[in-house]
C-alpha cells in the first residue's frame, strides 16, 4: 500500500461527472483495477505489470490512448502515473525482475492441468494410499511438478 493508508484518494463528484463516466462499465472498472493495483503496489508498475494484471492488453492501451492513464515512457520501460507525482521510479532491473516472475505464474497457470483434473488425481493419490513421502510418486505431484520444472523461475 502506499503510504501510511490502506486506501487512495477517491472523489465521487469527479468521477461521475468526469469523461470516465461516458465510458463502458468495463473500461470503468479496468481503471479502477488499475488505480487499486497501482496504489496496493506502492505506486510503481509498469505498463506491461497492469496489462498482465488485467489479461487484456488492449484495454490497457485503451485507457493510455484516452488519457486516464499517463505514462513516463513509450517504451517497454514504462512507468504508469496516476495519482501521486511523488512516487518513485523502479529501475529496469526490478521491472525486469517482476515481469520475468509475473510470466512464470501466467506460464504456470496455463499449463497446469484442470482444477477438476487434477482433484481428480489428488482423489485417486489419496485412495490409493499415497500420503507422505510416497505422495511425491503420485500422479497429481508428478503433474504439478513437471509443470514447475518446465516452467522454472527466474532465479533458479
Amino acid at each position: 500500500m502506499s503510504k501510511e493508508l490502506p486506501f487512495f484518494k477517491f472523489n465521487a463528484t469527479e468521477w461521475i461527472t468526469g469523461n470516465i463516466s461516458y465510458e463502458s462499465f468495463e473500461l470503468q472498472g479496468a481503471f479502477i483495477s488499475v488505480c487499486a493495483e497501482y496504489w496496493n503496489r506502492n505506486n510503481q508498475m509498469t505498463v506491461e505489470e497492469a496489462k498482465l494484471r488485467l489479461r487484456n492488453a488492449e484495454m490497457v492501451d485503451l485507457l493510455i490512448s484516452k488519457g486516464y492513464l499517463k505514462t513516463k515512457k513509450k517504451d517497454f520501460y514504462s512507468n504508469l502515473k496516476l495519482l501521486d507525482d511523488t512516487a518513485t521510479m523502479p529501475t529496469e532491473d526490478e521491472v525486469n525482475n517482476k515481469i520475468a516472475e509475473m510470466q512464470v505464474q501466467e506460464d504456470r497457470k496455463i499449463a497446469y492441468p484442470a482444477i477438476a483434473e487434477q482433484l481428480d488425481k489428488l482423489f485417486h493419490d489419496i485412495d490409493g494410499g499415497l500420503l507422505g513421502e510416497d505422495a511425491k510418486t503420485g500422479s497429481l505431484y508428478l503433474a504439478l511438478k513437471e509443470v514447475k520444472d518446465d516452467n522454472p523461475k527466474p532465479s533458479e
